[in-house]
């Protein structure tokens, strides 16, 4: 298994609000998919990924519930053109 940050950006034009927005949330991918992600991707890559949100629920130490919403990869498509040399 393999986790990461993972930052969405939307871009609008719209006048009564902000033109940008920036969604972060946790990537999760398992198997093959894993190792791609973890010898190939680097901070900053642009990735196509097909998948699906999972949303989760626990109680952290504390009793406080805690709310997630991951990503999970079913494939990952590097989008960045491969560095020249």
């Amino acid at each position: 298994m393999n986790e990461w940050g993972l930052s969405a950006t939307k871009v609008w034009w719209n006048l009564e609000s902000p033109p940008l927005l920036i969604n972060l949330n946790n990537g999760v991918a398992w198997g093959k998919i894993a190792e791609i992600v973890e010898n190939y991707l680097q901070k900053g890559n642009k990735v196509a990924i097909d998948g699906k949100l999972v949303h989760r629920v626990y109680d952290d130490s504390g009793g406080q519930k805690k709310y997630i919403t991951e990503v999970v990869a079913n494939s990952v498509m590097m989008l960045d053109s491969k560095p020249k040399g």
